[in-house]
């Protein structure tokens, strides 16, 4: 009876002693010691400052750290979060912490090998940069610098960080463009950018071999200017793309994929502030999308656009250029081309299917300085009022039907340096009578596959004068050059765009395309006509001419 007795009142002891070892078995780790001393190296680096966060609701997480009494776990440290098996550091949130100082790549923070996420937004980091080594934490699915004074450019160390969904650097001074290897990132759900920038303020994900649309740009507002230019982004456009920075998108570049075409297009396109619009080279089907009537450059060449162009396009009464070649719009040009002759500098319809005449529309005045109808059907005389066009310097008419007289009268043009209507039904001998009309800046003439007759003109022939191009510069293209400006406060944020005019002319049986047409550039095509007599004689004076052909 006293052995069991005694088991009986020691049961209760084994109990408490078996309770105790269980507690003790299966309780959180304690946080290692050089994570301790990593984080507390860390809080000494910065000032704890409670004016220096711009959230109302900070508070100095970091002060009650240390390694004294019963508070030296820091795991059950503010802002802390350890692992419950092996006690390593995975998380720190060091929001609104009041932190004031720099941080370099040599920082205790990067000891912290096992973080998962990282939370230092609105601090103040003095306007230090964003160091490489975050790029070592290759463990990390969130980092968020929201709103912390960092600046200069962003590391592409990010790139590292292929588990990263989420990415937060709006509002600090950071400059130049975000890394296009930051949107290779398959992980990537979030990228909270804007306000991001002081001097560049868009995103250029230009050649990321994007194959569609990232879906965190659904979140970004306040964006300026957007390019996935050179992906492989195929099918439609996604609906929410028109709810993309409707009120302050500037410029919009979607050129070189192989978009097919747009999920119910709006009438016209929704960003209020557009400027420039590149759609070119895509497989966009159907009719022709129109951009809001800001627009001053609209680029969709080398698609599979048809039907006719749209009259509302004449609303864009700021248009400089209008690029919509090589794609199979058709029908008549509308009358009101003429809205543009204030702002227009290039049009360019080349190889569509457009008919008809071309409508009497240009008025004095007028900046045109590059026109391009060829290969489509156009027919009858060419407009008179292209005269009054006294900027133009190249106009390209080939491969139509125009059955008209050689038009001497644009020899009044003072610019005017390449004439192309090659391939079409003019006839009838070519004179220059007329004292005014010498064409006195022509480089390029190509007559070739006409009708016309009688003798070659001694007359054209005698203005091109060597010595005219003796003080030219040797690499100087024949395009046009547009600015235009982003305001931003104070101060602008300045674009400028170069459009080079291009020709495809025949040499030696050849066709050749000139993606590019030197000023100093002489050519003269007269071929397949039906000229007499002998070649002029001023022709010999030409000692710079390139090209020469009157088979």
């Amino acid at each position: 009876m006293g052995s069991s007795f005694l088991c009986f009142m020691l049961m209760p002891v084994f109990f408490l002693f078996f309770l105790s070892h269980l507690i003790l078995t299966h309780s959180s780790p304690l946080c290692h010691d050089d994570e301790r001393l990593a984080l507390l190296q860390f809080k000494e680096s910065f000032i704890i400052k409670g004016s220096d966060s711009s959230d109302p609701l900070a508070c100095p997480k970091l002060s009650p750290w240390t390694l004294e009494g019963q508070n030296s776990d820091c795991c059950s440290w503010d802002g802390v979060i350890c692992d419950e098996d092996t006690g390593h550091v995975i998380e720190l949130d060091l929001s609104s912490s009041c932190l004031f100082g720099s941080i370099n790549s040599n920082n205790s923070l990067f000891r912290l090998v096992h973080l998962q996420r990282l939370n230092l937004a609105y601090n103040n980091f003095n306007y230090s940069q964003i160091p490489s080594q975050v790029g070592n934490f290759s463990r990390l699915t969130y980092l968020n610098l929201t709103s912390s004074m960092l600046s200069g450019r962003i590391p592409f160390t990010l790139m590292n960080l292929t588990k990263l969904t989420f990415l937060g650097l709006a509002s600090n001074k950071l400059q130049g463009l975000i890394p296009s290897s930051i949107f290779q990132l398959n992980n990537l759900e979030h990228v909270p950018i804007m306000p991001l920038y002081q001097t560049s303020y868009g995103l250029d994900l230009a050649s990321c071999k994007l194959s569609e649309f990232p879906h965190f740009l659904r979140n970004q507002d306040g964006l300026q200017w957007l390019s996935l230019a050179y992906n492989n982004i195929t099918g439609h456009a996604p609906e929410w793309l028109w709810n993309i920075s409707r009120e302050s998108l500037r410029v919009m570049d979607l050129s070189f994929n192989f978009l097919t075409g747009f999920d119910h297009v709006p009438i016209p396109l929704p960003w209020t502030n557009l400027a420039i619009l590149d759609l070119s080279s895509n497989r966009l089907e159907g009719s022709l999308p129109i951009p809001p009537f800001t627009t001053l450059r609209y680029h969709t060449p080398n698609n599979k656009w048809s039907g006719k162009i749209p009259q509302l396009i004449c609303n864009m009464t700021s248009l400089q250029m209008l690029d919509l070649s090589n794609n199979n719009l058709s029908g008549s040009l509308p009358q009101c081309l003429n809205n543009f002759g204030d702002s227009l500098l290039v049009l360019n319809l080349q190889r569509n299917k457009f008919e008809g005449s071309i409508p009497q529309t240009w008025a004095k005045g007028s900046k045109l300085r590059m026109i391009n109808f060829s290969e489509n059907k156009f027919q009858n005389q060419l407009p008179r009022s292209l005269a009054k066009c006294m900027m133009l310097e190249a106009m390209d008419l080939g491969v139509n039907q125009f059955n008209d007289s050689f038009p001497s009268w644009l020899g009044n043009l003072p610019n005017l340096m390449v004439l192309c209507i090659r391939s079409n039904k003019f006839s009838g001998p070519i004179t220059t009578s007329n004292a005014d009309y010498k064409f006195p800046k022509l480089r390029v003439l190509d007559l070739s596959n006409n009708s016309f007759s009688g003798k070659l003109p001694t007359e054209l022939f005698q203005n091109w004068k060597d010595r005219e191009f003796e003080k030219e510069k040797p690499l100087t293209y024949i395009h046009v050059k547009t600015n235009f400006s982003i305001p931003k406060g104070s101060w602008n944020y300045h674009l400028s765009y170069d459009y080079n005019y291009s020709m495809e002319i025949t040499n030696k049986g050849m066709n050749l395309v000139y993606q590019k047409v030197l000023e100093r550039f002489r050519a003269i095509d007269m071929s397949s006509n039906r000229f007499e007599g002998e070649i002029p004689v001023s022709i010999e004076d030409l000692r710079v001419l390139h090209l020469l052909n009157f088979s």
